[in-house]
């Protein structure tokens, strides 16, 4: 199996552009997208290798190389398969408990997490760790100028299902559709066009956010160092959720974001703020196609009339995100300056159930990782059983009573946002 030859230079995604910038501008960020997954019960690590291959040549966009050259755009083009010895990462851990395998574990993600990302290497970096033979831990690395989070979670779907369908002798599925390259060329020439047409009215910015009615953090705490809580909603909470956005007529994402707003306006005076969000532009005919599509996108919403806010808040979140994909889309906007001081990242898990998915929160293997932040930021799992809520607050800004309330305002507001 040798996948496609080697390609032509191709352009990059609106998203790896993006990306690209974020990254050249603050080279000490690390945005790779780790996930541990515990495969119970025996494994044949032959097979699961011969899968992994069937997955790096199936999807093109783990084969990408990033091309730079001075005076030019950056490009990419699409590499033929890495040697099978490099697929995977093979390891017998020798530990005298699961509990001691499992703080190693923790130790390697923390570590593969600061790592730096080698421009020449392939985006992705899969480590299989054994610990007798029914305890497995495969930890899964991609390159984020490579893999969104849509497209990493449509590509652990596909190698575990390769591999369900190699150890059952059944014929291998996949997802068919437009290639990767021709997706890329055809997003290339609709940003063309789209920057052709008329400019738009430009809005000014909302200033930074000034928080008000919380608690002074400690003098002494480290500058963009941050504090990080979460909590799950499950039952009867995410069933309330979940009625809640349907009767609003909103998604479980304008939902989400709706309350994160209406908790922000609780702590602030302003009236306009700016939140961060990130916004899939893959088109319909694009939706299985693994790649970097996903734009952090500056949504500038303002202070509902309505103290409830319910309907009308959805709708107007709702409004102001579309409002920002198209101007995006225009090609209006991309060099802007915005706040950045919240931002939300919200992910369905396409109907899987949160033990079915394994993913590190439900199996200990969370590791705590410092990310610097410059305000608060919201993070979202969406699984069929539950809602993992993970915030994230700078704590020059936040004292650790302030976090909390904020935090504890927020999962009122997610299960009972009141209103019209």
């Amino acid at each position: 199996m040798t996948g496609s030859p080697e390609t032509a230079e191709l352009p990059l995604t609106l998203g790896q552009s993006q990306h690209f910038t974020v990254v050249h501008e603050d080279p000490a960020l690390r945005t790779a997208l780790w996930s541990c997954f515990r495969i119970p019960g025996e494994l044949d690590v032959d097979r699961l290798t011969d899968s992994v291959e069937t997955l790096v040549a199936r999807h093109e966009a783990l084969r990408i190389e990033i091309v730079e050259r001075p005076g030019r755009e950056p490009c990419q083009r699409i590499r033929g398969l890495p040697p099978r010895d490099d697929l995977i990462i093979f390891q017998n851990v020798l530990a005298r408990s699961e509990e001691q395998f499992s703080r190693y574990v923790r130790h390697i993600l923390v570590q593969e997490h600061r790592r730096v990302w080698d421009a020449d290497a392939y985006p992705f970096r899969i480590r299989l760790f054994r610990y007798g033979l029914g305890v497995h831990v495969l930890m899964v690395g991609l390159s984020h100028m490579a893999v969104d989070g849509v497209g990493a979670e449509m590509l652990i779907r596909d190698l575990m299902r390769t591999y369900a369908d190699a150890l059952a002798g059944r014929a291998v599925r996949g997802p068919s559709g437009r290639s990767y390259a021709d997706s890329v060329l055809r997003q290339s020439a609709a940003g063309r066009a789209g920057a052709r047409r008329p400019a738009d009215r430009v809005r000014s910015a909302p200033p930074p956010l000034t928080w008000s009615d919380l608690p002074a953090p400690d003098p002494g705490e480290p500058g963009c160092r941050t504090r990080q809580s979460s909590f799950t909603l499950a039952g009867t909470e995410l069933a309330a959720l979940r009625e809640q956005a349907g009767l609003h007529g909103g998604t479980e994402f304008a939902w989400v974001l709706a309350a994160f707003v209406r908790t922000v306006f609780q702590f602030t005076r302003q009236d306009r703020i700016t939140v961060s969000v990130p916004v899939n532009l893959r088109s319909p005919a694009e939706r299985d196609v693994v790649g970097m599509y996903v734009v952090e996108l500056p949504v500038v919403v303002e202070r509902p009339g309505d103290a409830g806010a319910g309907r009308d808040l959805v709708a107007a979140v709702g409004t102001a995100v579309l409002r920002a994909t198209v101007r995006y889309r225009r090609g209006r906007g991309r060099d802007e300056a915005y706040p950045t001081d919240l931002s939300v990242n919200y992910r369905k898990m396409s109907a899987l159930d949160s033990r079915e998915f394994c993913r590190l929160g439900g199996t200990g293997y969370q590791p705590r990782v410092d990310y610097r932040a410059a305000g608060v930021g919201l993070r979202v799992f969406s699984y069929r059983d539950v809602l993992d809520v993970q915030t994230v607050f700078a704590s020059h800004l936040f004292s650790a009573d302030g976090a909390k309330g904020v935090s504890e305002v927020l999962r009122t507001n997610l299960t009972s946002l009141s209103g019209r």
